[in-house]
């Protein structure tokens, strides 16, 4: 049975990881998404990694950027301004994750 911890949270959404499977779930706007490890991670550094070509897309409150989900038919359909959001929930989530694992490594935690 899973059991979730909060990565990061929002006024637009959570990331949570199930300290059993290790699976993520991803809630933004009106959209819920679970992914396993590995697609998170490859969801997460995709989307960070095209960050410069996000903000140079027009109309700040248009839908206008739309994100392929991994393994799934579903996609995210983003403003400037919700991607914007995205991608600090995106960052702290991937913080977290690297703070506990350094917190693992030296036994601190």
């Amino acid at each position: 049975m899973c059991q979730y911890k909060k990565l990061a949270l929002s006024k637009n959404g959570y990331i949570l990881e199930c300290n059993n499977c290790c699976d993520f779930q991803i809630a933004f706007g009106t959209t819920f998404i679970q992914l396993n490890p590995i697609d998170f991670i490859d969801f997460a550094k995709k989307i960070l990694k095209s960050q410069s070509e996000i903000k140079k897309q027009l109309g700040k409150n248009q839908k206008t950027i739309l994100i392929n989900i991994p393994n799934c038919s579903v996609k995210y359909i983003f403003s400037i301004c919700e991607i914007i959001d995205f991608i600090k929930l995106l960052k702290e989530a991937l913080f977290t994750i690297d703070k506990e694992r350094i917190l693992k490594i030296n036994n601190w935690n």
